[in-house]
């Protein structure tokens, strides 16, 4: 649930509602399991799911908080993320309550258990033990043996 989460902490960062006033709840998913493993780390499962962000009695335009949403969405989502659509009612004058329905795909990756790890999260895949997590891409900054200047 870690896209939904960083959706809801992104509108409450952008401060055209009150954070208070936002919340998020997974409604519903459905694994999928893969077992696929690369030299760094299984890709055991991914999980598709349904989740509702709520934002209570705002004075906010829904224009903006689409906007925001689909902006956001298509900077950090994957190809199987959307907006699949929106409820909202009239509280008071200017004010609403405004549902998002969105549907997410996370990847659920683990990597290596250290040796002797005994852990209650360690799973046994294909004779070796797994933990969550996932591999940081290993960016180098400089190359052994190369100066940094540029001889012509």
């Amino acid at each position: 649930m870690l896209k939904l989460i960083a959706l809801k902490r992104y509108l409450e960062g952008v401060q055209l509602w009150n954070p208070e006033r936002i919340d998020a709840a997974a409604e519903n998913g459905t694994p999928e399991f893969s077992g696929s493993e690369a030299s760094a780390d299984l890709l055991l499962f991914r999980n598709r799911y349904t989740g509702t962000i709520e934002v209570f009695g705002t004075a906010g335009n829904l224009t903006d908080l689409l906007a925001h949403v689909l902006v956001w969405l298509e900077l950090n989502g994957g190809n199987n993320d959307s907006l699949d659509g929106w409820e909202g009612e009239p509280v008071d004058h200017d004010r609403s309550d405004i549902t998002l329905t969105l549907t997410f795909e996370e990847d659920v990756r683990y990597v290596p258990a250290p040796a002797n790890y005994a852990g209650a999260d360690k799973i046994t895949w294909n004779g070796a033990d797994w933990v969550p997590g996932s591999k940081a891409a290993d960016l180098a900054n400089a190359l052994a043996g190369v100066s940094g200047t540029v001889q012509q």
